[in-house]
């Protein structure tokens, strides 16, 4: 069982040192594209810097709605030769208008490069959405799913997930700080859980083997992360 760590794309050698922190127990830093809709530094230049120290281990988001196809095909690849093979298309926190590709539409453009440039494509799947809607994206075969609104209450699902998907399964938990809930109240829609909260249901998961791995998020409150996620890598 992998434990993922999010890390803000935060600017310069700071980036670099925060993931040489994280990757001494994490097995891989996410980094989000534009989170909440604040424009931090690109996710190409915060994956380079932390590649500097953490390889292969880092995984880039890429707001699809931000690229045509074209300027799609062209991050991908630039990812890729900085040394990035993981990447997350998704929707993004809203900035406004949208003017640019679906998830789908970029994974089915992102796919045609995918051994070409030596990446794997993974999706956000929301467990609020009905068993129908979350296997259509799963119609699609990513190479792995960042499964956000988990709860005990949603498990049945992930067992469906579980049935029918051979890709990797890794729960994004948020967790509620007073610095994250601070930070995010208002500009996020998906659930937040409280320390204790995210460590039962990694448990759950992790025991039922239902996910391969669990991505933690503490917006603001690195020292809530640090502490939460070496907790959860002791359950795997």
């Amino acid at each position: 069982m992998e434990v993922w760590v999010e890390l803000k794309p935060v600017y310069g050698l700071e980036m670099a040192a925060k993931a040489l922190k994280y990757l001494s127990f994490a097995d891989k830093i996410d980094i989000p594209d534009q989170p909440v809709g604040v424009a931090f530094s690109s996710p190409i230049a915060a994956s380079y810097l932390s590649c500097r120290v953490g390889g292969e281990r880092i995984v880039a988001h890429i707001r699809t709605v931000d690229f045509s196809a074209h300027s799609l095909k062209a991050i991908v690849k630039t990812l890729s030769s900085l040394g990035v093979s993981n990447i997350v298309l998704l929707r993004g926190d809203p900035l406004g208008r949208e003017v640019g590709l679906k998830p789908e539409e970029a994974y089915e453009i992102a796919a045609r490069y995918r051994e070409r440039f030596g990446v794997k494509l993974g999706f956000i799947l929301s467990l609020r959405r009905s068993v129908q809607e979350m296997f259509e994206r799963l119609r699609l075969n990513p190479d792995f799913v960042l499964v956000l609104n988990s709860s005990k209450h949603y498990l049945w699902k992930l067992e469906k997930i579980r049935q029918a998907y051979a890709g990797e399964v890794i729960a994004y938990l948020v967790i509620a700080t007073e610095k994250s809930v601070r930070l995010l109240q208002g500009r996020i829609t998906s659930a937040m859980y409280t320390e204790n909260e995210v460590l039962d249901l990694a448990e759950k998961m992790v025991s039922g083997r239902l996910v391969d791995g669990v991505l933690v998020s503490a917006p603001g409150d690195d020292a809530v992360l640090e502490r939460v996620a070496r907790r959860v890598k002791r359950y795997g």
